[in-house]
């Protein structure tokens, strides 16, 4: 896209009410200049043999375009063009006519896919893509309807039909037959609902799609609905309830139904109690509801004739069509605004949320008004908002967004503060109000009912948030693509144009819509600021069914009055406006937004420069052999080695994409092993991590990216963004390390005191993995308890002594990847050494290791009593974690090959037949150096150590599943195995990032997947059980951890008395260990 900044161009006329004839006449000029243009454009291409014009029908799309040319669209430059060939090509991607057709999808730059939108007869909207590197396929199909049109009776029956058309259908009625198919094919599936959608997804091996796929459309025709299944699903709907209302996170959404009128007022989960007896409802819910012309499938895939398969073969064309019409428009929902409610939280957070009830038609959401104010609001620029709470000691942090988008008719505007302890909530929202009254003064000029004046800078900011989302949405690495069930819900909102771009996209500058939005924040009386504190105590009302503590205050005439006086035109509030300094208010053009997107090549006309010059006849053949090289060399090149540097490269173009990935490990002679040392390295990271938002907040606005990573050798350090601008992005980064500021030195310190007490305040079966799991099986793990009480006493001058003989002694290992060459990389070696003054050093390097418990021949048993959740908290976490030892390649391939079909039947079982809990997993993972598997169960249907039994009778019944396992079935896994691990790195980010964690993890296993594929084939089952029973029958070396919520202390207490034979609990402390001087990464 060229860009040209407001000031440079002619400043359009404010007025943005015009009269009919000056529109029609426009729009009439308009479309003759449009079709007049088309003509020329069809009639060139028709003579350079592009595009015949033999059919008034016949639609093209370049693929170097976003997307077919829009009204006002910009450009693409001619760097834009520089992009390699292949990418400049023309699709044609729809040969039929017989159906609706359309290919004007707005899509990425580098976009390789086809695509097929099409409508069947019964109104079920379809879009295919085709994506010849996809080795696993993927569906979705999304219903308009969910919660808010179930019947008052049964609040959650909505959701509990999703859960019920997984059971089966009359087609299929087999029990577990999907999940047997999907597990054979290396897959899963999932689904959720909301109050005006349900959306279903599945993925499997291409191989299986077309199978799976037939299956999946009788979920929407003859689901099987059976009683007995009924009354064991909803134990599983009860659980996923218990989770919820366990924890902190889904506080706010619940109080917002209890301050809402329905159809959003309503409990949307389901429980044991309000789903008695629901198959009546269930069966007339679906057969009123599940109609296809509110219904948009997606599916992606590399299957080649996958659109002629729906059209012509599928049985989805049989869901029935019930020509449901569009739902009526949805009000306001709140019953009352310009409250005070104040909730009793679990965790030690002070959390200030400020909410706003807004309109929201869909037409607003091209012009990205509420996203653009939200970025605006959470900027961490110097002399922003969140600088001036932080300076004035009333917050640590600023976030906002919207809450229920998406409907097409409301919205809630949502500014999260954590609050600093003591602070007067009603002054917070006052300096909020006041810096809305900012923005409103510093875009518009002057208002009266006929017209709306507004500055060039609000242009000018919108125009440079549309620059920066379109650089980005042009190369769209697919960890950002939309998945398939976010295009699946947007067909059902929006022009099917827009299903690849609408969360992308600045399309629409509409400066009335950002005008009315921030008057409505303004609006005292439509603001209700929630208040979360774990001291509240004594708050006068309560509700059972969400568990909550709470009261709900009206703001008095003088509060509103006090928000009310900081609405005043043209008073500033902030000395930062004065100054002229904020981007917010007077932007100014971010230097870091990329201008040049070309891709690097290392072919100077006729020479090579890969390792050493290379000449050859022609520029193309070099080309070639530059293409050939790229094909042949997966993996980094070691560029430098020496006692204080290594240094890896690769250039790597494959993505498309002008961007460049670096790791720098600044390694410490000495281990960072000790609690003192591992604390200093958090707080140093944390500290070095505000800065650096400050300080480049236009690079991070521009897509650059930074993460630090703490180890016990030291610190990891790594940076992503455009090629273009990325020296000076570098160079900055290393230079914000080097001269750390401490100014904010105790911030970070409440701030890690906050995150060590919140800890355990996450889902209980995710702090199970992440801290109760590491706790017993690594030895030199601390608890968040012993970092709390070291915090205490830790000072300023421990982290200035601390940093500076880091970074007077370290050494450095790199890797750089992406859009650079060998010589940039140099330059960005020489930088490092610029920055930190570095020469070389000859302290010696101690062994950094850590250790690892070790299992052996053991089957040991932990119960512990949760520490997060409330006295109320009745659910309960197993983990049976099944130790393997150190990593060999066959134990690897069989681990690769038997995972997604382990995790399937343990599902199957432990979730579906027994009804213990909601989650039900079965992993691969490794700690440390050393591998293991774990299964894990989170429910409320039965006590920890039960359930344990009840996975002891899993691993039993697996034992059989492997031993009856047909050949068919076994080259079935083996394709879904395959087909998973040879599916491509999703980003530049993701394949440098693996290999960066293997260098820096000093690991080096860089064939791993690769060697996996190959020992797959060669793999017997003979193999498989010889494994399975040496490690899950045999020699189960076994720990099970048994997590009870506060509501069980007294089954906690039964523990010893319900131990199963063989099984112990012992001290620790008594076991041996294995000695890790690498990590291995996840399978």
């Amino acid at each position: 896209m060229h860009y040209v900044p407001i000031s440079q161009t002619e400043r359009r006329i404010s007025k943005l009410k015009h009269k009919n004839k000056q529109k029609t006449m426009f729009i009439i000029v308009g479309a003759l200049l449009i079709c007049l243009i088309a003509m020329l454009v069809l009639i060139v291409l028709d003579v350079n043999n592009y595009v015949k014009i033999n059919s008034i029908f016949q639609i093209w799309q370049p693929q170097n375009t976003v997307a077919m040319v829009q009204t006002q669209r910009d450009v693409i430059t001619s760097k834009h063009k520089q992009i390699d060939e292949e990418l400049i090509h023309l699709k044609s991607i729809f040969q039929e006519k017989a159906y609706k057709e359309a290919t004007n999808l707005k899509l990425p730059l580098i976009d390789k896919n086809e695509y097929q939108y099409f409508t069947l007869s019964n109104g079920l909207k379809v879009l295919v893509i085709q994506d010849p590197e996809a080795k696993i396929a993927q569906a979705a199909l999304c219903v308009n309807v969910g919660s808010w049109t179930e019947p008052d009776e049964y609040p959650g029956l909505a959701h509990f039909l999703e859960h019920m058309l997984f059971q089966g259908s009359k087609s299929y009625p087999q029990e577990g037959y999907f999940q047997k198919l999907v597990a054979e094919g290396g897959g899963s599936t999932n689904a959720y609902t909301r109050g005006e959608e349900t959306n279903y997804y599945m993925k499997i091996n291409n191989e299986r799609v077309v199978e799976a796929l037939q299956v999946f459309a009788h979920f929407f025709i003859d689901p099987l609905l059976d009683s007995s299944m009924v009354d064991r699903e909803v134990n599983a709907v009860n659980s996923e309830y218990e989770i919820a209302v366990s924890g902190d996170l889904w506080k706010i959404s619940h109080l917002f139904q209890i301050l809402s009128n329905k159809p959003i007022g309503r409990f949307t989960i389901g429980s044991l109690k309000t789903l008695q007896d629901p198959m009546k409802e269930l069966v007339k819910f679906h057969s009123q509801y599940y109609s296809a012309n509110i219904m948009s499938l997606v599916v992606k895939s590399n299957y080649p004739d996958m659109a002629k398969w729906i059209r012509e073969q599928s049985d989805f064309s049989q869901i029935p069509n019930l020509n449901l019409k569009k739902k009526q428009k949805l009000h306001l929902p709140l019953k009352k605004t310009g409250l005070m409610v104040k909730y009793k939280t679990n965790g030690d957070k002070n959390q200030l949320l400020l909410a706003y009830q807004l309109d929201s038609p869909r037409s607003a959401k091209k012009s990205k008004t509420l996203p653009m104010i939200a970025s605006l609001i959470k900027s961490k620029h110097k002399e922003g908002l969140l600088d001036y709470l932080v300076k004035q000691k009333m917050a640590l942090n600023v976030d906002a967004g919207t809450f229920l988008e998406g409907n097409g008719d409301f919205t809630f505007f949502l500014i999260e503060i954590e609050l600093i302890e003591g602070v007067d909530e009603l002054k917070v929202a006052e300096t909020v109000t006041g810096y809305f009254n900012n923005m409103l003064d510093q875009f518009y000029q002057e208002v009266d009912k006929n017209e709306i004046n507004y500055t060039p800078y609000l242009e000018e900011i919108w125009q440079q948030y549309k620059q920066l989302q379109l650089s980005q949405f042009n190369y769209l690495d697919n960890n950002h693509y939309p998945t398939v069930q976010q295009i699946a819900h947007n067909l059902n909102y929006f022009d099917y144009t827009d299903a690849m771009s609408i969360e992308f996209l600045y399309e629409e500058f509409q400066p009335e819509i950002i005008y009315n939005y921030l008057t409505e924040m303004l609006n005292p009386s439509n603001i209700i600021i929630f208040h979360g504190s774990p001291k509240f105590n004594y708050l006068k009302q309560s509700s059972e069914l969400y568990r909550l503590e709470y009261e709900i205050i009206t703001l008095s005439k003088e509060q509103i009055k006090k928000l009310s006086s900081a609405v005043t035109t043209k008073v500033v509030l902030f000395d930062w406006v004065k100054s002229k300094s904020l981007p917010l208010l007077l932007p100014r053009i971010n230097t870091f937004i990329p201008k040049d997107f070309s891709i690097k090549s290392l072919c100077r006309e006729q020479t090579s420069f890969i390792q050493a010059p290379l000449v050859f006849k022609s520029k193309e053949d070099c080309i070639q052999h530059e293409k050939e090289y790229e094909a042949i060399n997966h993996y980094p090149l070691m560029i430098k080695r020496t006692v204080e540097t290594k240094a890896w490269w690769k250039l790597q173009r494959q993505f498309k994409v002008p961007q460049i990935f670096t790791g720098v490990m600044f390694n410490t002679p000495k281990s960072i092993n000790s609690l003192k040392d591992k604390l200093l390295i958090q707080v140093f990271n944390t500290l070095v991590t505000d800065n650096l938002n400050q300080e480049i907040q236009e690079a991070i606005d521009a897509g650059y990216q930074f993460q630090f990573t703490p180890s016990i050798k030291g610190v990891s350090l790594e940076l992503y963004g455009w090629s273009d601008n990325y020296q000076s992005f570098f160079e900055k980064v290393l230079s914000s390390i080097n001269n750390l500021k401490f100014d904010s030195f105790y911030q970070v310190k409440q701030k890690l005191l906050i995150y060590y007490n919140n800890i355990y305040q996450d889902k209980l079966f995710r702090v199970a993995m992440s801290e109760y799991l590491n706790q017993v099986v690594q030895a030199q793990y601390y608890t968040s308890q012993l970092f709390l009480e070291e915090l205490a006493v830790l000072d300023m001058e421990s982290l200035q002594k601390f940093h500076s003989n880091y970074f007077s002694n370290f050494r450095v290992s790199s890797f750089v990847s992406g859009n650079i060459l060998r010589s940039e990389v140099e330059d960005l070696l020489h930088t490092i050494r610029k920055v930190f003054h570095k020469s070389s050093s000859h302290t010696s390097e101690e062994p950094h290791v850590f250790n690892i418990r070790d299992f052996s021949n053991k089957n040991v048993v932990v119960p512990l009593i949760h520490k997060g959740g409330d006295n109320s908290d009745v659910n309960g976490v197993t983990i049976n974690y099944y130790q393997i030892g150190h990593r060999n390649k066959k134990n690897f391939a069989i681990m690769n090959l038997i995972q997604q079909f382990f995790h399937n039947h343990a599902f199957q079982y432990l979730r579906t037949e027994r009804q213990l809990g909601y989650v039900a997993l079965m992993r691969f993972i490794p700690i440390g150096c050393i591998d293991g598997a774990a299964i894990i169960v989170q429910g409320t249907a039965q006590m920890p150590y039960v359930v344990n039994q009840h996975i002891e009778d899993f691993i039993k019944q697996f034992h059989n599943v492997l031993l009856s396992l047909a050949d068919e079935q076994l080259d079935n896994i083996k394709n879904g195995a395959k087909s998973a691990l040879q599916e491509k790195d999703k980003s530049l980010y993701d394949e440098s990032a693996y290999i960066w964690s293997q260098i820096r993890g000093n690991n080096l296993q860089l064939e791993e997947k690769e060697i996996a594929i190959a020992m797959i084939d060669e793999i017997l089952q003979k193999d498989i059980i010889e494994f399975y029973e040496k490690y899950f029958i045999k020699q189960q070396n076994k720990l099970s951890l048994q997590i009870y919520g506060k509501g069980l202390i007294e089954q906690f207490n039964q523990v010893k008395d319900n131990l199963l034979e063989k099984e112990q609990i012992i001290e620790l402390k008594t076991l041996n260990e294995f000695k890790c001087a690498y990590t291995l990464n996840n399978l």
